[in-house]
């Protein structure tokens, strides 16, 4: 009588096929994971700037003194006042920086205010491959956007702005990324974000054909 033994196992093609599709699997996994990372990041980083600004027009609202946002970080502080630390000169945002500073300043008047309080002061970390667009910003030294106790949008004057001012998070030139967003502030003081998609010119919101 002849006994058959049965061996259960893999060739070395099998073994090899395997291995080159969990390769694969790795590799897109990765891939779809940087790129939700980087959605991840632009999508908090407006979000984040955002809160900032509506954090600044509270405080206008609830206190009754004007209230500013300034895009820039404090380089010389000065506590002679410790209920007032006044910021003597700043850092501004620049193209390419890989952090941004939002530092919120109180003033000392409901219009017009001549001299502005440090009160709080946030840094969030610009991902590589992005910048921010602060071109719709009025001129100001330092870089900033008012709130008065209504709500409303400011000049230095107390003035109430005559154009709404937009802030862009968008991808660097020679990026891969495609996500973008951008904040709008009317001068009634409104704050909106937008989350979308970078067509190579503008951020166009997701959902929009």
């Amino acid at each position: 009588m002849d006994i058959i033994i049965k061996e259960d196992g893999y060739n070395l093609i099998e073994i090899l096929v395997v291995v080159g599709i969990m390769m694969a699997i790795i590799v897109i996994a990765g891939s779809m994971s940087s790129k939700f990372a980087a959605r991840r990041s632009v999508d908090n980083m407006t979000r984040n700037i955002s809160s900032t600004l509506q954090l600044a027009k509270l405080n206008s609202l609830r206190q009754g003194v004007e209230y500013r946002a300034v895009l820039a970080s404090c380089g010389q502080l000065d506590n002679t006042d410790p209920d007032c630390p006044v910021c003597d000169t700043y850092n501004d945002y620049n193209l390419g920086d890989d952090t941004i500073t939002i530092t919120i300043e109180r003033g000392d008047s409901n219009r017009g205010s001549a001299n502005w309080c440090v009160a709080s002061s946030q840094t969030r970390r610009v991902q590589q491959g992005m910048t921010l667009d602060l071109a719709d910003i009025p001129e100001t030294d330092p870089l900033r956007l008012n709130f008065n106790p209504n709500g409303s949008l400011v000049d230095e004057t107390g003035a109430i702005l005559a154009q709404q001012i937009d802030i862009g998070v968008e991808p660097t030139t020679d990026a891969k990324i495609k996500r973008c967003g951008g904040i709008t502030v009317t001068p009634i003081g409104r704050i909106a974000i937008v989350e979308g998609n970078w067509d190579g010119t503008n951020c166009k919101p997701i959902g929009d054909n």
